[in-house]
C-alpha cells in the first residue's frame, strides 16, 4: 500500500514537470528566429565612435553585429534607414544633464 501511495505521489507531481510553461507570453508568442537588418544609418556606437552608412544586426533582441561591411543573412527582415540614425540605449535623448 506504501509504495501504491508512493508511485501515485510521484506520478502526480511528474504532472506539473510535464505541464504547459506558468508564465503567460504578452502579445503573440512567436518562437521563430528573427532576424532584423537596419541598413544605411549612421549608428554612435559609444561617445567616441560614429559609423555612417553602417548596419545593425539584431537575433531575437539581441545585437549580433554592427559595421559598415557586415553580411546581411538570408532571411533577415532589411530595413532601409537612410537619413536616420541609431543611438545605444543608455542614451537619453531627451534629458538635460550636462558634462562640465
Amino acid at each position: 500500500m506504501r509504495k501504491l501511495c508512493l508511485s501515485i505521489l510521484l506520478g502526480c507531481f511528474s504532472l506539473a514537470v510535464f505541464s504547459q510553461p506558468t508564465f503567460p507570453v504578452n502579445g503573440v508568442g512567436d518562437e521563430r528566429e528573427t532576424i532584423f537588418a537596419f541598413k544605411n544609418a549612421t549608428i554612435i556606437q559609444d561617445a567616441k565612435t560614429t559609423l555612417n552608412q553602417a548596419t545593425l544586426l539584431v537575433r531575437n533582441g539581441k545585437i549580433i553585429g554592427v559595421g559598415t561591411s557586415l553580411t546581411i543573412p538570408a532571411g533577415a527582415v532589411v530595413v532601409d534607414c537612410t537619413g536616420k540614425t541609431i543611438y545605444p540605449s543608455f542614451i537619453d535623448l531627451y534629458s538635460d544633464y550636462q558634462e562640465y
